[in-house]
């Protein structure tokens, strides 16, 4: 497939700005947008023109129709969505006006529902945590109650992001926390596994791994996010992931939250049906792996992270004082700044600002901020 015109979404991250890169460096045209006023991507050399688009999940037709006016207009042949618009952009555009780089609604649907996706894995006989779905709040506290608590329990929504509103129970803490819970917004019960928590991240193309990477969690942001990636090779996981790849014949972007216990037994954990940090850890040959089947693309060996973040987690957590810290961040390169492509880097301040000011205006974490207008917890 031969591409001259790239429309990225979900400009407002990292890792839309670090695609925009490296699609650029390749001689691609690119177009970026985002329901968001103020986005990385829209001061990026590497951007021909950014869209503000509606708010998907209050806007949805007007979201859709600018994007067809948009493929239109700037003769698009490929969009690839980076976040939570995919679902949105999956459903109301389909394959029928250019190439997107996803599967369709309905898998994508089964594989971000955290509970569809632990079934998924079950069907094609891959070991997996002992989970539960609820609908009644006091359904969940019953079962508790009744619960020996030889190892902990996962609370968690069906649909989360950034490791938000994840509570672990234990026999000492077993008052569970008064949540929103639904017919239309179940709640898990997730058996505790211990061990190495790994991150994942693959382009796919018709069940074919064309790209892969994976990288422990070290460095995060409240238990959620990664801001630190460092590409280890893990042949168990792998395998794990071209199994369940291939059977469901995805196409696109897609993570995986995994932990290997200390005997070695892997656990998959959550599915993200989108791209997520691990294209950082690739150079500009990645892009290959969006239109062509034929090799496959390794990670580099350098580390990245995101260092304005790095810098609040190692003041917060006191760790800017350990050695090992400062060893990280000394050896690791910034997603973000780019000696020729330096106006993102300087303009984050003001974006992250301006999530900061709508945080404090309506009294909610800035991480829901950043993801509210586009978030997907099963709508449709």
């Amino acid at each position: 497939m031969s591409i001259k015109n790239v429309l990225i979404t979900g400009a407002r991250a990292p890792v839309a700005l670090d695609l925009a890169r490296k699609f650029a460096k390749r001689g691609i045209n690119i177009y970026t947008a985002d329901s968001t006023r103020y986005n990385l991507c829209m001061k990026s050399k590497a951007v021909i023109k950014n869209f503000i688009l509606p708010k998907p999940n209050v806007e949805y037709e007007a979201f859709i129709v600018a994007l067809r006016d948009i493929i239109k207009k700037y003769h698009i042949d490929l969009i690839i969505p980076t976040c939570e618009e995919i679902f949105y952009v999956a459903k109301g555009l389909g394959q029928r006006h250019c190439k997107v780089f996803c599967s369709d609604i309905d898998l994508l649907s089964e594989l971000h529902n955290k509970y569809d996706f632990i079934r998924l894995c079950q069907q094609q006989n891959i070991i997996i945590p002992k989970t539960k779905i609820y609908y009644c709040y006091d359904e969940i506290l019953e079962y508790i109650k009744s619960f020996p608590f030889q190892t902990p329990l996962v609370l968690k929504p069906v649909y989360s992001r950034f490791g938000a509103n994840v509570h672990i129970l234990s026999e000492d803490k077993s008052e569970i926390p008064k949540i929103e819970i639904s017919e239309s917004y179940p709640w898990i019960l997730q058996e505790y596994i211990e061990g190495t928590q790994f991150c994942t991240y693959s382009i796919v193309q018709n069940g074919k791994i064309v790209s892969h990477c994976h990288y422990e969690n070290k460095f995060t942001i409240n238990n959620g996010a990664n801001i630190y990636f460092q590409h280890i090779d893990n042949k168990e996981i792998y395998c794990i992931i071209e199994k369940l790849v291939a059977n469901l014949n995805f196409t696109g972007q897609i993570a995986f939250d995994m932990i290997q216990t200390k005997e070695g037994v892997i656990f998959p954990i959550e599915c993200n049906p989108r791209a997520t940090s691990g294209i950082h850890l690739f150079d500009e040959n990645v892009t290959k792996a969006f239109v062509d089947t034929n090799s496959f693309i390794r990670p580099i060996e350098k580390s990245k992270m995101l260092v304005l973040p790095m810098i609040i987690y190692g003041i917060k957590s006191k760790d800017i004082f350990s050695k090992n810290w400062w060893t990280t961040f000394l050896k690791s390169e910034d997603v973000i700044f780019n000696l020729r492509d330096l106006s993102p880097f300087f303009y984050q301040f003001f974006v992250y600002l301006s999530f900061f000011m709508e945080s404090l205006k309506n009294h909610k974490k800035i991480e829901a901020i950043a993801t509210e207008d586009i978030e997907w917890n099963g709508e449709f």
